[in-house]
């Protein structure tokens, strides 16, 4: 019965029911409905598909030193679990150096390793990513996309041009980047595939990105997106995700350092990429660029 004494409650619960379908909660409300369970709107919630189209969901709230993972194989029956409990079978604990056996078992010995959850080493490498994903969160997010080292260790800087050093506009960033990796692209086909085998030999990659690349890889819309690249598909920013920006920097460019102002952009921006530019597959860039 709707009257002046319930009409603020009913109103009250329908912007709540409306609100769970605008936006990330729209994700969070399909991944609840799916696993029987209430994620919060600040929960670190995200979701993988293996290659028997089974789903597992990573749950773990801010602050929290425990996740929760849930598999659609087990029905949805919550497992908690620690990084270092899933690793447990296949790392041995720390060593004593002194005696040579082991300074410690590991840790959370009552929760299940990666064996007793029947999870493929995909499966464990993605739940580790999530773990250093939510961490990061958790510290604060990267306010751009690109992130460029300026000053310190940037190529033929002078102690005069020290000073001279600034930020470029985020978007100009982008796009230059952008610019110049479709430019790659096309004059190298396979470079892609390279890259990704490059950065996956990689035994230094920084814990950002590592903490990155499997939410984003767990994406098929956004990897489509990337291996589609091209100047036919994409002409402007507003072309691509910026989920799917992200995955290809990482994949293609292993640092971008940021010169003076004065200088012309491709100097001002230089780009260190993880297969270096062999002098034939440089394009006129001034030809070829994006706005």
């Amino acid at each position: 019965m709707l009257n002046d004494t319930t009409m603020a409650s009913f109103v009250t619960q329908a912007r709540r029911y409306v609100g769970r379908y605008r936006g990330r909660q729209a994700v969070l409300t399909h991944l609840g409905e799916m696993s029987r369970v209430d994620f919060a709107p600040e929960d670190h919630v995200l979701h993988f598909v293996n290659g028997y189209d089974e789903d597992l969901i990573f749950w773990k709230r801010p602050g929290d030193a425990l996740a929760t993972l849930l598999l659609s194989a087990r029905d949805w029956e919550p497992y908690l679990v620690s990084l270092e409990s899933l690793m447990r079978s296949e790392i041995p604990p720390p060593e004593d150096p002194n005696s040579g056996g082991p300074v410690r078992e590991w840790g959370d010995v009552d929760l299940p390793t990666a064996e007793d959850l029947e999870l493929s080493r995909t499966e464990v490498m993605w739940v580790a990513s999530c773990f250093l994903s939510a961490r990061q969160a958790d510290e604060g997010p990267e306010d751009d996309l690109v992130t460029p080292v300026e000053c310190e260790g940037c190529p033929s800087c002078t102690g005069e041009e020290l000073e001279e050093h600034g930020n470029v506009a985020a978007d100009v960033l982008h796009a230059y980047v952008l610019a110049r990796i479709i430019d790659r692209i096309e004059a190298e086909p396979d470079l892609l595939q390279r890259s990704i085998l490059a950065l996956r030999e990689d035994g230094e990659l920084p814990p950002g990105v590592v903490a990155e690349l499997g939410p984003l890889e767990s994406e098929p819309r956004v990897v489509r997106q990337v291996n589609k690249l091209g100047r036919a598909t994409v002409t402007t920013m507003d072309d691509i995700e910026p989920e799917a920006f992200r995955l290809a920097v990482h994949y293609l460019i292993h640092r971008i350092y940021i010169g003076g102002p004065s200088r012309p952009l491709d100097e001002q921006i230089r780009i260190v990429w993880r297969i270096p530019e062999q002098e034939s597959t440089v394009p006129n860039r001034s030809e070829k660029s994006l706005g």
